[in-house]
């Protein structure tokens, strides 16, 4: 009986799960996801928080040009094509340097499926958040404004991606995010709400970016040159249509450098940076990450007009903080 085949089979079996050569499999495994899980993640928050430090620079921006009384409408436009034309001149320098100092010829037409993407990224994208957003700081406070929009992005993604199937929702992530829900509360002064009209264009404009975000995701869309420049494309003409509605301000030479800045960091780079991380992270985590935004302000503050934050604001960065490395730590049952 006990030199029955199917036994010896069983002990077998049996020792092979206790050997050290099953469990360094084991373990090896474990820290193959580890390893792959903390490469791939720190690349993700890494861009994710590089956009967060270039977006910081919106309200300042934004804001110096209103009070220049320049438009909300033309501000938006102005960011969008000045992006478009700096890509054009990108790629023609690209295609004059492959051929040997003459351009090549125009690439086929992109496909119907790949303009739609492109349409569709760049209402979302860019006019969505850009006209929206730059409206609301003609009405509300700046930090009002970055909080209410901030929070909405953040929310709109973790629920559409939750309703599409992308991602679960967990109590890990309702507790990260409501940690730097929680700490841009802390960080802002919501009791001066001065306007309703600018609460809901900022939260149109966090929502919208939200809907981007996990757009892009969907799609499986990959960050390039070639997308950047059309989705740019499409968003400059969704933009000259409120622009030419309300009437293009005139550009002084004085407002140059805060259109060029705001074009170039936010604008191009931010974006450049936001759809790369999310070929690395969900679009949940990716806009909570982004939730560092008033965190990368105060450093600046204090290293240009040494503006230190109190104890109540700390309190608030470190509630955001820990928001982000909560929700970005490491879940074996959960999609990145």
């Amino acid at each position: 009986m006990m030199n029955d085949p199917a036994h010896a089979k069983l002990r077998t079996h049996a020792g092979e799960i206790f050997t050290g050569k099953n469990l360094q499999r084991r373990f090896g495994r474990q820290k193959d996801f580890t390893m792959q899980f903390n490469r791939k993640t720190s690349i993700g928050m890494g861009l994710a928080l590089m956009a967060a430090f270039m977006n910081s620079f919106i309200a300042i921006l934004s804001k110096q040009l209103s009070s220049a009384n320049l438009n909300p409408s033309s501000i938006a436009f102005y960011r969008a094509s000045i992006v478009f034309c700096i890509m054009l001149l990108v790629a023609y320098g690209v295609n004059v340097t492959r051929a040997g100092g003459r351009p090549e010829k125009p690439a086929a037409m992109a496909s119907i499926g790949s303009v739609k993407v492109f349409a569709i990224a760049a209402l979302f994208g860019l006019f969505g958040l850009f006209y929206f957003e730059t409206s609301a700081y003609k009405y509300e406070m700046a930090s009002n404004v970055v909080f209410v929009m901030m929070a909405s992005a953040a929310i709109s993604s973790l629920l559409l991606e939750s309703s599409l199937k992308m991602e679960r929702i967990t109590g890990k992530k309702i507790l990260a995010l409501g940690a730097s829900i929680l700490g841009l509360l802390i960080v802002f002064d919501l009791a001066h709400l001065r306007n309703m009209n600018g609460v809901m264009l900022a939260m149109a404009a966090g929502t919208s970016y939200g809907l981007f975000s996990v757009y892009l995701r969907k799609q499986g869309v990959k960050a390039s040159m070639h997308f950047m420049r059309n989705m740019f494309f499409f968003g400059a003409i969704y933009l000259a249509i409120p622009a030419t509605i309300d009437g293009f301000s005139a550009v002084k030479p004085a407002h140059v450098p805060a259109i060029l800045a705001l074009a170039i960091v936010p604008s191009l780079l931010g974006t450049l940076c936001t759809m790369k991380s999310l070929e690395y992270l969900s679009a949940s985590r990716v806009q909570t990450i982004e939730l560092t935004e008033p965190i990368f302000v105060a450093i600046m503050a204090y290293l240009m007009i040494a503006e230190t934050p109190g104890p109540t604001q700390m309190m608030g960065y470190a509630f955001i903080l820990a928001g982000v490395f909560c929700m970005n730590s490491p879940d074996r049952t959960a999609n990145t």
